[in-house]
């Protein structure tokens, strides 16, 4: 898997600890269920996960895609006002 951050992203991470989380939340929607990814600096909430470390030097990123496999490449992006970490699944938000 290939990861791509744009400019800012590591040193948002760092300036947080200095891990990036990635993991799936499953969504309903008019043609069914969507997994979309979700970041966080801080393990997510709830159920036991088993995230998988990836190194990308500068910070750890630990992935969780609910069993699917790793995608060609991982987008990593800051996005929004409060600045927050997006990330995209060769090129996309979702999981396919």
């Amino acid at each position: 898997m290939r990861i791509t951050a744009t400019c800012g992203v590591s040193e948002f991470v760092r300036a947080r600890g200095g891990r990036l989380y990635v993991w799936t939340s499953l969504h309903r929607c008019c043609t069914g269920q969507l997994r979309l990814l979700e970041t966080g600096t801080e393990a997510p909430p709830g159920a036991a996960r088993r995230f998988r470390a990836v190194d990308v030097g500068g910070y750890e990123l630990s992935v969780d895609l609910g069993g699917a496999p790793l995608p060609d490449e991982l987008v990593l992006e800051l996005r929004g006002r409060g600045k927050e970490v997006a990330a995209f699944w060769s090129g996309q938000a979702w999981v396919g």
